[in-house]
């Protein structure tokens, strides 16, 4: 089965639209449908995606982040 569908859609297979392929009409779920697509065009388009570094930030972020949290623990005891 999987493999018709690979063959099909060779490198990626597209996701289904909720609202249009499989005709969920409640307008709670079409509201969050909405917000999701709007959180994701911002994500996308924000600076942050342009840095040449982003890889090299997000690092030092993480280690950072992984000290302040080793700071709490030794505070803590």
């Amino acid at each position: 089965m999987f493999q018709q569908v690979y063959k099909r859609f060779s490198d990626k297979v597209p996701l289904l639209d909720p609202v249009k392929d499989m005709k969920i009409e409640d307008k709670s779920f079409k509201k969050v449908v909405q917000k999701i697509s709007t959180f994701e065009t911002r994500l996308e388009e924000h600076a942050v995606n342009s840095k040449p570094d982003l890889l090299d930030v997000l690092e030092t972020f993480r280690r950072k982040d992984s000290l302040t949290k080793e700071l709490e623990n030794a505070k803590s005891r």
